[in-house]
C-alpha cells in the first residue's frame, strides 16, 4: 500500500503491524461513538497562527524532561513538523521522521532552541494548510487504510473484486473560494 507516508510492508515489520492495529482499533471505537470525520489540519493551523504572531511565547507543551520548560510557539511549530513521528496522533508513528526535513537543537532555555527547516519555509506550509481547508479526513478510510495495513483486510474483500482498483484519498477543497 502506498499513502502520502510511503511505502508500508505489513509483512516486514510485526510491531508496525501492531501498531496498525491498535489504529484500526481506536478508529473503530470513534465510528462507534459517531466520529465520521477527523480534522488533521487544525491543530497544525492553530500551531502556525501561534508560532506566526507569538513566535517567543510560551506554548503548553513541555520540552523533552531531559531539557525541561515549555517549548515557544515557533519551537514547537518546528519541532511538530520536524519530529512528527514523536508527537501524539493516531498514526503519527508513520513518519520517518516528519512531515518536513530539518533540525531541532536544544539548548538550556527554549528561547534559545535553534531550529529550522531544511528545503521549505514557514509560509509555504502555511500556505498548503490554508488549502487543505479543513483537512477533514474521513474516519472509516483511515480504519480500512490501517485495516490493509494490519495485513487483515477482513473489512474490504479483495478476493471478490473482479476488477482493477485504484484507491483515491482526496482532500474535500473549500467550498468558499
Amino acid at each position: 500500500m502506498l499513502d502520502t507516508t510511503g511505502p508500508f510492508d505489513p509483512h516486514a515489520e510485526p510491531e508496525l503491524r501492531g501498531r496498525a492495529g491498535q489504529a484500526r482499533d481506536t478508529l473503530t471505537g470513534m465510528l462507534a461513538d459517531s466520529t465520521y470525520i477527523q480534522d488533521s489540519a487544525s491543530g497544525t493551523k492553530m500551531l502556525i497562527k501561534n508560532a506566526i504572531e507569538s513566535p517567543s511565547e510560551r506554548s503548553p507543551l513541555d520540552r523533552l524532561q531531559s531539557v525541561g520548560g515549555q517549548y515557544t510557539w515557533a519551537g514547537l511549530l518546528h519541532f511538530a513538523l520536524i519530529h512528527t513521528r514523536e508527537t501524539p496522533g493516531i498514526a503519527n508513528w508513520i513518519y520517518e521522521p516528519g512531515l518536513v526535513a530539518g533540525t531541532y537543537t536544544y539548548s538550556p532555555d527554549a528561547a534559545s532552541d535553534t531550529f529550522t527547516f531544511q528545503h521549505t519555509m514557514v509560509p509555504t506550509i502555511t500556505e498548503a494548510f490554508e488549502q487543505l481547508c479543513s483537512g477533514g479526513l474521513p474516519t472509516a478510510l483511515r480504519r480500512d487504510l490501517f485495516s490493509v495495513w494490519t495485513g487483515d483486510a477482513g473489512l474490504i474483500d479483495f478476493g471478490a473484486i473482479g476488477a482493477e482498483v485504484v484507491w483515491v484519498d482526496k482532500v474535500i477543497r473549500c467550498l468558499n473560494r
